[in-house]
């Protein structure tokens, strides 16, 4: 059946192939999500088979979510005027070469300094910002009736895609204990995987006289400071709670290991286990959320996250599982929720509200992986907390300002309408 949808400029396929470039795409997606849940196993490993610190060995993530900000800003406004083709396999071919260089540079350490490897994480950070807009900015023109709902189910990917890394991972440090290359391996090779599936399939599904492009427009610094004040709230947010989220799910493998006294692969399969959490819960919250007003699943969302930090106190090892657990359930749907009510706020321009919204994703995920590291590793794990929980609390706050918000969206199923 010719299936074609048109909304301003967004995407027109042709022979109902809507599903095939979606299916395409999140493969795409799901190579962002392994490399980006690779960094926590890393992290130990790493640090020792490079003789360094552990703070030091976090400047991987630094790097990665740090160039991560400017590649979601570049690939949002490529991505309004030349499509989404271009703008996935561009930015996947960029995070492959990276890799591929970044295996040969930990094959070779003493040829390789460790500047150079962080230079390398930074460049495909900056692919990796590309991937996830283009992807979540191609979703959102493709299912501009189910937005919300759409968008969550299509981030599935990075807790399933987490889970699987995680697992992998502790296999692999099971039977190679402090050997970081093996653990490169697999997220390198789905990333030339999807993107040749990608490209194969794009070239056919997205020729140029079937996507609409938009004209180039200009913009005023005035239009940008009107877009940001309404993307306001998300992006405080994204900055605090989501940050906070982020963070801990990266360090969740060191996190028990050093407080408990676990193995690297003990470590590593707890955190695995933890973000299989997340997938049952984001398939309900994916089919119910157009029951709810948008504000109030976010506002619940933000609690779980920040009842989880103050549980975290415990140190009590099924506790902080449980902790952990909440956590990673409220930081599963913010994202797409937030990407949801910014295209609906900012009049339908999914390549610059994904541009904006994510890389403050990636400022918030920087700062406070950096932050962390240094708390956790010279003050104190208690401190490391506290610094967690006052950021999740005043995401909280920005939550409850949303919600008694005149200016909120007035329910999920009219959000969700273009």
């Amino acid at each position: 059946m010719d299936t074609q949808l048109k909304q301003d400029d967004a995407v027109v396929l042709v022979n109902g192939r809507r599903t095939a470039v979606t299916l395409t795409s999140a493969c795409m997606l799901a190579a962002y999500a392994v490399i980006g849940s690779s960094f926590g196993p890393l992290l130990a490993p790493t640090a020792s088979y490079l003789r360094v610190s552990l703070v030091l060995a976090g400047l991987f993530p630094v790097a990665w979510s740090l160039c991560y900000i400017p590649g979601t800003v570049v690939s949002g406004a490529l991505l309004d005027r030349y499509g989404a083709r271009p703008v996935l396999a561009g930015a996947g071919g960029l995070v492959l070469c990276c890799f591929l260089l970044l295996v040969l540079g930990f094959t070779f350490p003493q040829q390789a300094p460790l500047w150079l490897l962080l230079v390398l994480v930074g460049v495909a950070g900056f692919g990796g910002g590309g991937i996830d807009t283009g992807a979540n900015g191609l979703a959102s023109m493709l299912y501009p009736r189910e937005r919300a709902g759409m968008l969550i189910l299509f981030n599935m990917v990075f807790p399933v895609g987490s889970t699987l890394v995680t697992l992998i991972d502790a296999a692999l440090l099971w039977f190679f204990p402090g050997e970081p290359r093996m653990l490169l391996l697999f997220p390198t090779g789905l990333t030339a995987f999807s993107l040749v599936a990608f490209c194969a399939a794009s070239r056919e599904l997205l020729s140029p006289g079937q996507e609409v492009k938009r004209r180039p427009q200009t913009r005023s610094l005035r239009a940008f400071q009107v877009l940001c004040w309404r993307l306001a709230p998300m992006i405080g947010i994204l900055l605090l709670a989501q940050g906070v989220g982020a963070c801990l799910a990266t360090w969740t493998p060191v996190y028990l290991q050093q407080t408990f006294s676990l193995s690297s692969a003990q470590a590593t399969l707890l955190a695995g286990l933890i973000l299989s959490s997340t997938i049952i819960y984001n398939l309900c919250m994916a089919r119910y959320v157009s029951r709810f007003k948008v504000e109030w699943v976010m506002l619940f969302c933000l609690l779980l996250i920040f009842g989880g930090t103050l549980l975290l106190f415990m140190s009590n090892l099924l506790l902080d599982i449980a902790a952990l657990v909440l956590i990673m359930l409220g930081v599963g749907s913010i994202v797409a929720l937030c990407l949801a009510m910014g295209v609906e706020r900012a009049a339908n321009e999914p390549g610059l509200v994904s541009g904006v919204l994510l890389s403050c994703l990636g400022v918030g995920g920087g700062i406070w992986n950096w932050l962390f590291a240094v708390v956790f590793n010279e003050i104190g794990q208690v401190w490391a907390i506290a610094l967690c929980v006052v950021g999740a609390g005043l995401g909280v706050l920005i939550g409850l300002a949303l919600v008694f918000s005149r200016r909120g969206l007035p329910s999920g199923s009219q959000a969700m309408q273009s």
